[in-house]
């Protein structure tokens, strides 16, 4: 499928400074840059990127990488990102200030899937599981990423945007076999 032929990609490529990349690292690239997003924003758990926040800690311990197109032109620059929690396009270009990001188009993934759990009811049989989102509150400019696990074993995308960002990510080269697992 789509990921696997990627991955294969990096593979081959032997860069020995990001030896893998994950799904959300190729999905993550392939939204921004299918979205022609000037801005790309990643919702990332800090567990176990720093030393302090460990699995078991009570809390919500996350943070957003933001990203110029740059930033996520191929999925080696994510995965290079998360590893420093820093942008890791070259050369390094400055962000706008605060209020200029929002005038542009712009991206924001996450990734939900590593927080999957059976939702177990007496006498029910659960068929699938979406993530629910208030469409209402999106910027007209801006598009939502949310990877996620419908039932054990599969992994999905479910996508908020405006129908010509919906237009662009239905136009790449991934949905036409756009399968994750």
């Amino acid at each position: 499928d789509w990921v696997k032929s990627k991955k294969k990609i990096q593979i081959k490529a032997g860069n020995k400074d990001v030896p893998y990349v994950s799904t959300n690292d190729i999905v993550t690239s392939w939204f921004f840059s299918s979205i022609k997003a000037e801005f790309g924003f990643m919702a990332i758990d800090m567990r176990e990127k720093i030393p302090l926040f460990k699995p078991g800690l009570a809390g919500n311990y996350e943070n957003t990488l933001v990203y110029l197109p740059e930033d996520f032109k191929n999925p080696e620059l994510i995965r290079r990102s998360i590893k420093l929690l820093k942008r890791a396009g070259v050369p390094i270009t400055q962000l706008p200030v605060f209020p200029g990001m929002w005038r542009g188009r712009a991206g924001l993934i996450t990734n939900w899937a590593s927080f999957y759990e059976d939702v177990e009811f007496p006498n029910c049989n659960q068929i699938v599981h979406f993530p629910i989102y208030d469409a209402r509150v999106i910027p007209d400019t801006m598009a939502l990423g949310v990877i996620f696990r419908p039932k054990p074993g599969e992994l999905a995308f479910l996508t908020l945007s405006q129908p010509s960002m919906t237009a662009s990510m239905l136009d790449s080269d991934a949905t036409h076999d756009f399968k994750i697992s």
